[in-house]
């Protein structure tokens, strides 16, 4: 129809335009940090205000988050069974922005000298966890979203994504190196907020598809692979402290796998059938896992994880039923 093709058009047109702008402010600011191995950098240039041990010890973690972000986070929002393959390339579009956005704008807030952004391998770091708060926000408008809606707010959540982390973690000094404050709650705020400013907006009011069939279960499955592999270095890869890295990646295991057995603890009081469904085992696990990010590096014992992991993971079965 018409209107299809015009909405195509807008899409296109936005992605040309994004892309191109993005291309200009690159050529213009964006440079390799010369500190991409030790000694290069000159005191002069004190090209990272990020006290990192060497940039090149960053990118198995950068490659840990990536894949976290690409494959986790963007296979959780399969959970929508009618439309679960446009769910995971609406992620996609959502990512590929939001990162090359959050490289340009973060390098503004904590690499800008003598006038150019000096980018190293912690700068990709910062940016998946940047579009991994985006991927959370898309999650509540994912359902009846448009593309230009979602390329719309990566535009503005990211430099507010940005702001709120300088604030907490560098002027207040919160520890928070797996993102449970500036990632998820973040992102889950402001996609709610979102989500009740176009529901407003909004001329129809139908119902939101559901987890209906064996493809969205099945792509729900390759996210909670996904997240058992890759999380816990997305937990350690912003800057838990040396000794306290181990830690933070075991804590993260432990706290997944009480996560997912609450959900096989609770689910079946609560629905009919011989277990919970695949959404809620995703869900669980993100929810034993998120609780990490703030707490994994501080806890000593595992216990200590393996009773929130537990109590985290009774959250997803118990608001399904009775807050959805």
């Amino acid at each position: 129809s018409a209107h299809a093709a015009s909405s195509r058009l807008k899409v296109s047109g936005t992605c040309f335009l994004l892309q191109m702008l993005i291309i200009i402010l690159f050529a213009a600011f964006v440079r390799y940090s010369p500190d991409a191995s030790p000694g290069l950098c000159s005191p002069q240039l004190n090209c990272s205000s990020r006290k990192n041990p060497g940039s090149g010890s960053y990118y198995p973690r950068s490659r840990n988050v990536c894949l976290q972000t690409l494959m986790g986070f963007g296979f959780l929002m399969v959970f929508l069974g009618r439309s679960s393959v446009r769910s995971v390339a609406a992620c996609l579009l959502v990512t590929a922005f939001a990162v090359q956005w959050a490289l340009f704008i973060q390098g503004f807030i904590y690499s800008f000298r003598n006038g150019k952004i000096y980018m190293e391998a912690q700068s990709m770091v910062g940016a998946d966890f940047c579009a991994a708060a985006v991927l959370v926000s898309v999650g509540a408008v994912l359902d009846w979203a448009n593309p230009l809606q979602m390329l719309l707010l990566s535009l503005l959540e990211v430099p507010l994504f940005s702001a709120n982390e300088y604030v907490l973690l560098h002027l207040m000094g919160v520890s928070d190196s797996g993102g449970s404050l500036t990632v998820h709650a973040f992102g889950a705020y402001f996609g709610l907020a979102l989500s009740w400013f176009l529901r407003q907006h909004r001329a129809d009011s139908g119902e939101r598809p559901q987890d209906t069939g064996l493809p969205a279960d099945a792509l729900a499955a390759v996210g909670i692979a996904c997240l058992w592999l890759f999380w816990p270095g997305f937990v350690s890869a912003a800057g838990a402290p040396a000794g306290a890295e181990p830690w933070a990646g075991l804590n993260t295991y432990v706290a997944m796998a009480a996560g997912t057995l609450a959900t096989f603890v609770v689910s079946p009081l609560l629905r009919e059938g011989s277990g919970p469904c695949t959404s809620q085992v995703q869900d669980a696990t993100v929810a034993g896992a998120a609780a990490m990010g703030m707490a994994g590096e501080m806890l000593l014992a595992p216990f200590g994880a393996l009773v929130a992991g537990f109590l985290a993971g009774l959250i997803p079965a118990l608001s399904s039923r009775f807050l959805a």
